[in-house]
This record gives C-alpha cells, sequence and structure tokens, in this order.
C-alpha cells in the first residue's frame, strides 16, 4: 500500500504588535471573518499572539480595496509606456497620480484596519475561537 503524503501547511514568521514575540503562524491558526463597514463587507484575517493573547490583523480585503489596487495596476503601466517612449512631461505627470493613489491605498487601509482593532474582539465560544463585534 502506497503511503499518501500529507500536503504541507503553509506558514510564516509573523512579529506580535504588543509584545514583539516572534513566532510561526500555520493557516489553521489564522482567524477570518466578515465585518460590514459603510455597506460594504470587509473581510478581516487576524491570528492571536500565543504569548500575550493580542489580536493581530494580518489582512484586510474589500471591493474598495481591490478598486484601488486596480487603478494602481492600469496607472503603472500608463508611467511605464510612457518612459518607455522617452515623454518625460507625461510620465512625470503620470507618476505624481501614481504616488496619490498608492498614499490614498495605504490611508484607506489604515483606516479600515484600525476600525477593525475598534469593532472586533475575539471569543471562545464553547471551545472555539470566533470573531465578534463589539
Amino acid at each position: 500500500m502506497k503511503e499518501v503524503p500529507k500536503p504541507e501547511k503553509k506558514s510564516f514568521d509573523v512579529q506580535c504588535s504588543k509584545c514583539g514575540a516572534f513566532f510561526k503562524v500555520t493557516e489553521d491558526l489564522l482567524l477570518e471573518g466578515d465585518v460590514p463597514v459603510d455597506n460594504e463587507l470587509v473581510k478581516v484575517t487576524l491570528f492571536l499572539c500565543p504569548r500575550c493573547y493580542d489580536m493581530n490583523i494580518v489582512k484586510v480585503d474589500c471591493d474598495s480595496l481591490r478598486e484601488m489596487r486596480k487603478a494602481i495596476d492600469r496607472n503603472a503601466r500608463v508611467f511605464k509606456i510612457y518612459c518607455d517612449n522617452k515623454q518625460v512631461d507625461a510620465a512625470k505627470r503620470s507618476l505624481d497620480k501614481l504616488n496619490k493613489k498608492k498614499k490614498a491605498l495605504s490611508e484607506y487601509t489604515d483606516k479600515l484596519v484600525n476600525l477593525m482593532y475598534e469593532q472586533l474582539k475575539v471569543k471562545d465560544i464553547n471551545g472555539r475561537l470566533m470573531l465578534v463585534q463589539k
């Protein structure tokens, strides 16, 4: 009989934002949930620090963020075209636009993460950790 290898769980190194502990987090230790914000569902992925049990957000994702990333990708392609064609003035304008969009994406992501920290808490329900709104 042939032994079937178990698929390896993906893991990555993280650092707790509260106590500074370094450790590996596997996919099965991540908690995910959907939180309504401004008529939009925001998907949140987080983990609990095994040392201090603080909640650490790994990822937030929603339609608005995806649209912002698509706009940045489009603008980056336009910028590359201007650079390839040696259109310096158009490339500068495009780069300014690109930097503004990146800054807006960063600010919106920070806003969502801070909002999630304010709205969410992790609760033990029947021996299972669940995300609940405060």
